[in-house]
C-alpha cells in the first residue's frame, strides 16, 4: 500500500470537534494559527471550539486578528460578532456584524448572528428589520425566520409568533424550539384558550421527553417523612431581578428550617446575588453547564426537594427536571401556566389564581397557598409617595410599565377604549423593551393604530436604577393591566407607590394573578370580569379624586402588612407545603 498523505491540521481538529473534544481541537488549531494566521478555515474552527469552551475573549481575539489578516473572508464577521457578544460586548459586536453585512449584504450567517445579537439586547424592531430584508430578497433561511417570530412575539405581536411555531412544527414536528416558542407564546395570546394553551405545553413535554427521557435516576423506596431536609433552588433569577423580589421571601422561610442548596444558573458575578448567597447553605454556579451534568450534580448532592421558578423561558431548568435528580419536584413563581411536564410533581398558587377546577389545567398537583401564593421584599428603601398627579389639576394618567410580550393588540384595544371614555387623559407607557428608537416607533405606531394618538402618550425608556424606576410611578394616577397576562412585579410596585391597577380576570392562572393581588390589598373590585366592566371601573376610579387619594396615601401599607408582605405568615405557611409534599412522596413509597 503506498504511503498515505498526513491529515492536515484543520482535518484532525474538526475530527476532535465533531467528537466534543473542543480543548484538544483548540490546543492542535492555536499551533497552526500562529504559523498560519490567514487560514481562514483553521482559524474560525478554532474560535468554534473556544466559543463551546466558554472562552469567547480568546475566541474574539483570534476572530479580529482574522479579520485584520484576511478583512474579505465573510465567515470572519459572524464568527467575530459572536464572539464579542457572548464576551459582554454587544455593541462592539453589532458594529462588526454591520461591517460585515455591508462587504457581504446576502450572506445569512451574518445576517442571523446580527439579528440575534439586536434581539438579544432588546432591539426587537431592528432585528425584524433586518430578516424581512431577507425575506424581501428570498435568502431568508428558518434561523433568521426563528429570530424574527421570538421578536414579534416579545412585542406582543402574538399572531405572527404563533404562525411561524405552527408553520415550523407542521414541517419538522419533533424540534423543540418552536414547540416552547408555540407553548410560551399561548401564555400571552388571548385568542388561545386555557385548555388549548394547556394542550400545546403537554406537546412540548412529550417533545422533550423524546429528546432527553425521563427517570435517569432512582431513590430510597422508603424514607423518613420527619427527618430535615435538602432543598434545592434552581434558578437564574437569584437577583435583582422580577422573580427575585418573591425568591427572597421564600429563601428567608427556609434558611434555618431546611437544608438549602442553590443552583444559580444566571449570569455569573452579578454584585446581586450576594444577598440571595447569604440566604443558602450552598451556592453553586451551574451558568452553561450541560443538563446531564447539573441533573447529576443535583442528584448527587441528595436533594430531597427542588423548586424552579423559571418554567419553560429560559430553556435549561425543563430538561434537568424532566429527567428527575430528586424526588420531590416544584415549579414556581417565575412561569404563568402548568409546565406539561409530568415529571414535576407540584405548582404553587392560590385558590384566587387557580380555584377549584383548575386541576383539569395542569399536570403538577396543586399546593394553594392561601391566601396569596407569593410574598414580596422590596429590594430597597421606598421612594416617599406623593399626591396623584390629577390632584394638581392634571390631566388623569393611566400607566403601565409591563414588558412589551403583554401588550397584544387585545391589550392596546382595551387601553384605546379607556382612552376614549376618559377625555384628555393619556397613557404612560414604559417598557423593559423600549430601550431603543426603532422598537420606541415600533410600539408607537401600533398604538396609533388602535386608536391612541402620540399626543395621548408618555413614553419613557426603561431605567435601570430602581429608585427612579419606582419614582416614576408620581406620573400616573391609575395603572392598567394586560391582558391575559397580567403583571405581577409590576402591579405590586404600583401599588407600593400608591397607584390602583384595574386588571381584567380570565381564564387561566396568568389572566387571575391580578385578582389575587388586588384581593390581598383590599381592592379586589378593581378587578373586572368582562371588558366591559374593565373600561367602567377605570373610568369610576378615574372620576373619584377623593378615592383615588384615599388609595394612594394607604396603599402601600396595605401591601406590607397584609398576606402580599406577612414574611412570617407566609414562611409558616411555605415550610408546611414542603413539609406536607415530602410526607406524601413518603407515604406514597412506604
Amino acid at each position: 500500500m503506498p504511503p498515505q498523505p498526513p491529515t492536515s491540521p484543520l482535518a484532525r481538529a474538526c475530527e476532535l470537534i465533531d467528537r466534543a473534544r473542543y480543548a484538544d481541537a483548540a490546543d492542535l488549531l492555536r499551533r497552526h494559527a500562529q504559523r498560519h494566521p490567514g487560514d481562514a478555515a483553521a482559524v474560525g474552527a478554532l474560535c468554534h471550539a473556544l466559543l463551546n469552551l466558554g472562552q469567547a475573549e480568546q475566541a474574539a481575539f483570534y476572530a479580529k486578528a482574522l479579520r485584520r489578516a484576511s478583512p474579505t473572508t465573510p465567515g470572519v464577521y459572524a464568527t467575530l460578532g459572536e464572539a464579542l457578544d457572548k464576551s459582554g460586548k454587544a455593541d462592539e459586536a453589532i458594529a462588526a456584524l454591520q461591517d460585515g453585512q455591508t462587504l457581504f449584504p446576502q450572506d445569512p450567517q451574518i445576517a442571523f448572528v446580527l439579528s440575534e445579537t439586536l434581539r438579544a439586547k432588546g432591539r426587537h424592531a431592528d432585528a425584524i428589520a433586518i430578516v424581512d430584508r431577507a425575506l424581501a430578497e428570498g435568502w431568508a433561511n428558518d434561523a433568521l425566520r426563528s429570530v424574527r417570530a421570538t421578536s414579534m412575539h416579545k412585542l406582543g405581536m402574538l399572531k405572527e409568533a404563533m404562525a411561524f411555531a405552527r408553520e415550523s412544527q407542521w414541517i419538522a414536528p419533533g424540534r423543540m424550539a418552536p414547540a416552547e416558542l408555540a407553548a410560551v407564546t399561548a401564555n400571552y395570546d388571548p385568542e388561545i384558550t386555557a385548555p388549548q394553551a394547556f394542550a400545546l405545553h403537554k406537546r412540548y413535554a412529550n417533545i422533550l421527553n423524546d429528546h432527553v427521557g425521563s427517570g435517569m435516576f432512582t431513590f430510597p423506596a422508603t424514607d423518613d417523612p420527619d427527618r430535615p431536609l435538602r432543598v434545592g433552588i434552581l434558578s437564574p433569577d437569584l437577583r435583582r431581578h422580577s422573580v427575585g423580589f418573591f425568591a427572597l421571601p421564600m429563601l428567608r422561610a427556609l434558611k434555618g428550617h431546611m437544608h438549602v442548596r442553590a443552583y444559580y444558573s444566571g449570569p455569573p458575578g452579578s454584585p446581586t446575588c450576594d444577598r440571595f448567597r447569604a440566604l443558602c447553605d450552598s451556592w453553586t454556579v451551574v451558568t452553561g453547564m450541560n443538563m446531564a451534568a447539573l441533573a447529576r450534580l443535583i442528584h448527587e448532592d441528595r436533594v430531597d426537594i427542588l423548586i424552579e421558578l423559571s418554567g419553560l423561558t429560559l430553556g435549561q431548568a425543563m430538561p434537568v427536571m424532566q429527567v428527575r435528580p430528586a424526588p420531590v419536584q416544584i415549579t414556581y413563581i417565575g412561569y404563568p401556566s402548568s409546565t406539561g411536564l409530568s415529571s414535576i410533581d407540584y405548582r404553587i398558587v392560590d385558590s384566587l389564581t387557580d380555584p377549584a377546577g383548575a386541576e383539569s389545567l395542569a399536570t403538577e398537583r396543586l399546593i394553594r397557598l392561601d391566601p396569596c401564593f407569593l410574598c414580596f421584599e422590596p429590594w430597597e428603601d421606598l421612594p416617599p409617595l406623593s399626591p396623584p398627579p390629577s390632584a394638581a389639576a392634571a390631566p388623569i394618567t393611566f400607566g403601565s410599565f409591563n414588558n412589551s410580550m403583554k401588550v397584544n393588540d387585545a391589550t392596546l384595544e382595551l387601553w384605546g377604549r379607556v382612552l376614549d371614555a376618559v377625555p384628555g387623559s393619556r397613557l404612560f407607557a414604559k417598557m423593559l423593551e423600549g430601550d431603543h428608537a426603532g422598537t420606541n416607533d415600533f410600539m408607537l405606531r401600533r398604538l396609533e393604530a388602535h386608536g391612541v394618538p402620540r399626543s395621548r402618550v408618555v413614553w419613557k425608556t426603561w431605567e435601570k436604577e430602581l429608585r427612579s424606576h419606582l419614582s416614576t410611578y408620581d406620573q400616573i394616577d391609575i395603572g392598567l393591566d394586560p391582558t391575559p397576562y397580567c403583571g405581577t412585579t409590576t402591579t405590586i410596585e404600583a401599588m407600593l407607590m400608591g397607584v390602583p391597577v384595574v386588571s381584567l380576570v380570565g381564564d387561566r392562572h396568568a389572566a387571575r394573578v391580578g385578582l389575587s393581588l388586588l384581593h390581598n390589598v383590599g381592592l379586589a373590585d378593581l378587578a373586572a370580569p368582562t371588558q366591559d366592566e374593565y373600561v367602567a371601573r377605570a373610568v369610576a376610579l378615574a372620576s373619584d379624586p377623593a378615592r383615588l387619594a384615599s388609595i394612594r396615601s394607604s396603599l402601600r401599607e396595605r401591601v406590607l402588612s397584609g398576606a402580599l408582605g406577612d414574611q412570617a405568615a407566609y414562611a409558616t405557611r411555605l415550610r408546611a407545603a414542603l413539609r406536607a409534599a415530602w410526607a406524601d412522596r413518603c407515604r406514597v413509597t412506604l
